[in-house]
């Protein structure tokens, strides 16, 4: 079963991305899967929220 992330986590995460950071990078420095790194952005770009 998968465990949820905080909304700080997401939004942290979101920013690395944003400002430049690999989603590789980011998920070898948070321990997040770069599967969820890329829903995240891509919930991010087609809905500009990423609550669940």
């Amino acid at each position: 079963m998968a465990h949820p992330y905080s909304q700080d986590l997401r939004l942290r995460a979101l920013y690395l991305i944003t400002s430049g950071m690999s989603i590789s990078k980011v998920s070898r420095t948070l321990d997040i899967s770069r599967t969820t790194l890329y829903k995240w952005r891509h919930q991010l770009e087609s809905i500009g929220s990423t609550l669940p």
